[in-house]
């Protein structure tokens, strides 16, 4: 087993593209502008903390929704969908530990197929991160679908989510938030029982 500690970064063919295409003379001096994240590990756990209120100029940064307190560790980030295209996940199944349970997510095995994802998600990147960041109201309401909706149809990604389990009462129950269950459709297979501690 090895561990990595904090956010991994390197060259990412998505952001020397946004650079090129997006020039601007207020970039930060002394800083490299041609690296993204990239998580090598199979078992993952993206930190909650710190994230944006606002949107900046560079895609793909955590932003912070208020609706649920949170930017949504919960679901796969776009880096995590490009990392599933190297050949140490091909056909693998990736887990993301979150307060909220464990996403699971395999891609293809092929390497035609994960080149394909892995360009789509490339050349698409900032607009698979708006859609990601999509309202959880419009999600409910049908007028956009969920970024786990978009794996699975657009990617052919295999995904499931499976909340924390308690034990209550000599029984055991899983807990998913309501608020939150649109954005997991259909990763979330089937109805949850709530039942409150208290």
């Amino acid at each position: 087993w090895k561990i990595w500690r904090g956010e991994q970064f390197r060259r990412r063919v998505w952001r020397i593209v946004h650079e090129l295409s997006h020039p601007d003379p207020a970039k930060r001096q002394g800083h490299v502008h041609t690296t993204g994240r990239w998580f090598p590990g199979s078992i993952r756990a993206h930190a909650r903390y710190m994230a944006e209120t606002t949107e900046t100029k560079v895609p793909g940064e955590r932003l912070f929704q208020q609706a649920e307190y949170s930017w949504r560790p919960y679901l796969p980030m776009v880096d995590d969908i490009l990392s599933l295209c190297h050949s140490r996940f091909a056909g693998k199944t990736v887990k993301i530990f979150s307060s909220e349970g464990v996403f699971s997510i395999r891609g293809p095995s092929a390497l035609q197929d994960r080149f394909m994802i892995w360009w789509e998600t490339t050349m698409n990147y900032r607009h698979l991160v708006n859609r990601r960041n999509v309202d959880v109201a419009d999600v409910a309401s049908g007028h956009e679908r969920s970024f786990a909706q978009i794996l699975t149809e657009d990617f052919n990604f295999e995904i499931g989510f499976e909340p924390h389990r308690y034990e209550y009462n000599g029984r055991f129950y899983q807990v998913l938030d309501p608020e939150i269950a649109p954005l997991l459709v259909p990763a979330v297979k089937n109805q949850m029982e709530w039942r409150p501690l208290t």
